[in-house]
């Protein structure tokens, strides 16, 4: 799992009790409701751990295709699925850093074998440090069928078609919803930008806005219409395949 250090909690916080701080500012014109308010913004963290957690489990997939090409390769030319995970790590070493995930995991199974661990004790220790639903359901089939003296490389074979469709799909995705991503966030910024004009351009009705019972009631209601309208947006363009 994608995990954030010290500077990664402190830069989004930073910015998360910013932008809250601007946003009540900019509807209140009061420093200390602002001030108070701005706490809200360390929510802001959960938000980005959640975007980075996501990618780094596309990442994880996409690696781990790359490592079913190389293992499958290996069985292909006659070698043991124990011998295949050392000749998959060089192959990957093209592609990938020793630190990344898929070495990393290959080099923990290689020295498990080495220390004399079953296999599928190893690869089962694999599939729940990886987190991922279809490493997990391989990696299960691919105990079985190793058990029961089954086709493995075409088991390798049809879970990387199935990962490797899905992140077409996923790619597909991304590229329909980005240009519907900008748009949101240009429309997120009608409100924030329209309320800046006026209060340069039309002090009087500005105000109103903050000095009054009503005004203040008028810009809550619209500060809650703009926030469930960027959840809204959110959801809309946050597809999970």
């Amino acid at each position: 799992m994608y995990q954030f250090c010290r500077m990664d909690y402190i830069k989004y916080a930073l910015i998360g009790i910013s932008g809250v701080f601007l946003i009540l500012y900019l509807f209140y014109d009061q420093l200390i409701i602002s001030m108070i308010g701005s706490v809200l913004g360390i929510f802001f963290i959960k938000y980005m751990k959640l975007y980075h957690y996501n990618a780094h489990k596309r990442e994880i997939k996409k690696q781990f295709k790359e490592g079913l090409y190389a293992l499958s390769s290996s069985i292909q030319v006659g070698k043991s699925i124990e011998s295949a995970f050392v000749m998959a790590v060089n192959d990957l070493r093209l592609l990938y850093a020793d630190t990344d995930f898929i070495i990393r995991h290959f080099k923990r199974i290689i020295s498990k074998l080495s220390m004399n661990i079953p296999i599928e004790e190893a690869l089962l220790d694999f599939a729940i440090e990886s987190e991922d639903e279809d490493i997990q359901n391989f990696v299960v089939i691919l105990v079985s069928t190793k058990r029961s003296g089954g086709n493995i490389i075409e088991i390798m074979r049809s879970t990387s078609n199935v990962i490797h469709d899905k992140l077409e799909i996923l790619d597909g995705i991304k590229l329909l919803v980005t240009q519907k991503k900008y748009e949101q966030h240009i429309m997120m910024l009608i409100m924030p930008v329209l309320v800046c004009y006026l209060k340069v351009s039309a002090t009087n009705i500005m105000d109103v806005m903050y000095t009054t019972l009503a005004g203040r009631c008028v810009m809550t209601i619209s500060l809650l219409l703009y926030m469930i309208s960027y959840y809204i947006g959110y959801k809309i363009v946050s597809i999970e395949v």
